[in-house]
C-alpha cells in the first residue's frame, strides 16, 4: 500500500473511509481518465459499491467522481497521515513517536547496539586465546 496515509475520509464523515487501492492494483482496475473525464472500470465492481482510491505523488485519485451528487457531492476530504509532517519538524527537532510504539524502540535500539558490542569477560577470555602458544 502507499505508506504514509491512514485513511482517507469526506470531511466531517470520519466513519466512512474510502478503500484504499495500491497502485499496482489500480491499472487491473480499469479505471481511467481522459482529458479530465472520469471512466468507472470494469473491474470497480470488486468494490461492492464502494469508493476506493490510490495515491500517486502528492494526488489521490478516486474510482468514483466523487464530486456529483449520485456520489455525495464531496467537495473536501480529511486525510489521516499515518506519520508526522517531516516539514513542520527542523533539523534539531526530535522525531515525534507515540507512546504506543516508544518502548519497541527502545527496545530495538538497545538490541542493536548490544549485538555489535563484547563484555569485558569475553575480550579478556579471547585476548588471552588469542595469546596463547600451543606447545606440543
Amino acid at each position: 500500500m502507499d505508506m504514509g496515509v491512514w485513511s482517507v475520509t469526506p470531511v466531517g464523515n470520519p466513519h466512512s473511509p474510502y478503500i484504499p487501492i495500491s497502485s499496482q492494483d489500480w491499472s487491473v482496475m480499469g479505471v481511467g481518465y481522459n482529458s479530465g473525464t472520469q471512466s468507472a472500470g470494469i473491474n470497480t465492481s470488486y468494490l461492492e459499491q464502494q469508493t476506493g482510491y490510490y495515491i500517486e505523488g502528492k494526488r489521490i485519485y478516486f474510482t468514483k467522481n466523487i464530486t456529483t451528487s449520485a456520489n455525495g457531492s464531496i467537495s473536501q476530504v480529511s486525510v489521516l497521515l499515518l506519520v508526522a509532517d517531516l516539514s513542520q519538524l527542523s533539523d534539531s527537532d526530535l522525531l515525534p513517536v507515540s507512546p504506543e510504539i516508544e518502548l519497541n524502540v527502545i527496545e530495538e535500539v538497545l538490541s542493536q547496539i548490544s549485538n555489535g558490542r563484547i563484555s569485558q569477560v569475553e575480550l579478556n577470555a579471547k585476548h588471552e586465546n588469542d595469546n596463547s602458544w600451543p606447545y606440543s
